[in-house]
């Protein structure tokens, strides 16, 4: 029954049934058993799936099981203190049962690249989403360039930051001969794009 329903996963699961009470008496049911999940029944961690007999001697039970959910995610390779810029050198993806894993997980070591680690990890810990921070490309009061660009033509002019920015962020920015504050998107350091 458990594995049809988890027929479906797109990550490897594993199920542990617990044992049943050797006093149990039940007659031999002359249909096919039928596995169910009882009222508030889930398909992940520890749960409980009933067992019935709609035969000629009908009888119910609930056995104890334990279903793992098993997925790659990023682990990190060596204690990271908190500011460590996350590489192929302090990451690595290892299968993990993420069934119990309340802070969450990443899946994509890729998307990690460059990222800096807000909270100090253990060896062999799982990186949850929380612990870690796209770089900050630009910082308050550093000059950048502000560049624009419409069809083939292309502008750019010195300014400096008014906030601090990761790459995608929309920040303002002073340009330093206007004094005009315009919002930008940050492209990389110390580069931001305006539209014309």
């Amino acid at each position: 029954f458990l594995e049809e329903q988890l027929a479906g996963q797109d990550a490897r699961t594993e199920i542990r049934l617990g044992g049943l009470d050797t006093r149990l008496r039940l007659a031999g049911c002359d249909r096919p058993l039928r596995g169910f999940l009882p009222p508030g029944g889930k398909l992940s961690g520890n749960t409980s799936v009933g067992v019935e007999c709609n035969g000629s001697q009908p009888w119910r039970l609930y056995v104890q099981a334990y279903v793992g959910i098993f997925r790659t995610v990023a682990v990190a390779s060596g204690y990271l203190g908190a500011g460590t810029v996350l590489d192929a050198e302090n990451v690595r993806m290892e299968e993990r049962d993420v069934t119990a894993s309340g802070y969450g997980y990443l899946t994509d070591s890729e998307q990690l690249q460059g990222m800096i680690v807000k909270q100090p990890l253990q060896d062999g810990r799982v990186i949850p989403p929380q612990a870690v921070a796209r770089a900050k490309l630009i910082r308050r009061g550093e000059s950048v360039v502000i560049l624009s660009r419409s069809g083939g033509i292309e502008v750019r002019m010195e300014g400096s930051a008014l906030m601090d920015g990761t790459e995608g962020d929309r920040i303002k920015v002073r340009n330093s001969k206007s004094r005009r504050v315009v919002e930008g998107r940050v492209e990389a350091p110390g580069l931001v794009m305006v539209s014309m």
